[in-house]
């Protein structure tokens, strides 16, 4: 398995978008020597061979192959690769390869494909069976389900600014219809009849008071803790709360259903361990890797000077093209 593969692809890929005009047939070819019947063409004193040429269009026929099948379709990839080293040719003649940024994004491609092909060396990275049970056993605080119950509630509005006499009245009438539930026969009933004529939470009242699942450790936006709290303390199907007063209501709260606390079995997260594990493992190993790369070599830091660098500004975007579209880079330039 490569470690790291991704990150060190990415990185050489970014910077040789960059460069790509600069440099795409770099390396790939060289001044004609004796064997002109071997080059496809010429630029200047720079022939662009098969090698080269072959290696350009199995990349593109990995999209489209049909494309590029026939003669027309094979010139249009020459002619390409003869205008970039013809841009090539013309930026060295200027001095671009000695342009810092140039010089920096070619140490980065380089180390960038170093890395790779050094984390493509390393052993493949497994996990077994044992380290995904010890994760789990660790961590089972990660792979549980808390507690959560359905209820239904009666809801009786009460302005904050209220008097005592006025809130002791509204506790009053609650505990009346408290009273009137606990002592029915079927309390379902009449707590769903009750929310209907008397709760002032309207989402509610029409379907019996219900309100949905709350989940233990959790205050649903809108909803008043102590509520919540007091619905979460209910145990049993159809248990009923003791009225319940806060600054602005009071409530009455029925249990309908309750899922206890639970943990998933590990067969259900067993997949999500390997994967987080793998992960670890490959960040160990990248770490590793730069740590042996940065043995011997003497390294220092101007703390001093780093910390006096100012942070540049954002790039402003592209203008508008007319017609209100943003520019963007042309095709031509994105391949």
């Amino acid at each position: 398995m490569v470690v790291g593969r991704i990150g060190a692809r990415l990185a050489y890929r970014a910077t040789a978008c960059l460069l790509g005009l600069l440099l795409a047939a770099c390396g790939k070819q060289g001044p004609v020597e004796e064997k002109p019947a071997e080059v496809l063409a010429m630029v200047g004193s720079q022939g662009i061979t098969p090698e080269t040429f072959r290696d350009e269009l199995a990349r593109r026929g990995r999209l489209a192959p049909e494309r590029y099948a026939d003669s027309t379709g094979k010139a249009a990839v020459l002619e390409e690769l003869i205008r970039s080293e013809a841009v090539y040719q013309r930026a060295l003649a200027e001095g671009y390869h000695n342009d810092p940024q140039v010089v920096t994004r070619l140490k980065q491609m380089i180390a960038a494909r170093y890395q790779e092909d050094q984390m493509a060396k390393q052993p493949h990275i497994g996990v077994t069976k044992e380290e995904i049970a010890d994760y789990y056993d660790r961590n089972l605080d990660r792979f549980g389900k808390p507690a959560k119950s359905r209820v239904a509630m009666v809801e009786l509005k009460v302005a904050r600014t209220a008097s005592a006499e006025k809130r002791a009245e509204i506790r009053q009438a609650m505990e009346l219809l408290r009273s009137q539930i606990v002592e029915a026969r079927s309390a379902e009933e009449v707590f769903a009849r009750i929310a209907r004529d008397h709760s002032e939470h309207q989402a509610s009242r029409y379907r019996g008071g219900d309100i949905g699942w709350l989940s233990a450790g959790e205050i649903p936006g809108g909803w008043e803790a102590a509520m919540v709290e007091a619905a979460l303390r209910l145990e049993q199907a159809g248990e009923i709360s003791p009225v319940v007063e806060t600054p602005t209501a009071f409530y009455l709260v029925r249990l309908t259903e309750r899922h206890p606390a639970s943990v998933r079995p590990l067969e259900e997260v067993r997949e999500g361990i390997e994967y987080l594990i793998t992960r670890q493992k490959e960040q160990t190993a990248i770490e590793v890797f730069f740590a042996e790369q940065k043995r011997g070599l003497h390294i220092w830091t101007n703390q001093a000077l780093l910390e006096s660098i100012q942070a540049l500004e954002g790039d402003h975007p592209p203008p508008a093209l007319p017609g209100g579209s943003t520019a963007q880079t042309s095709n031509q330039y994105q391949r």
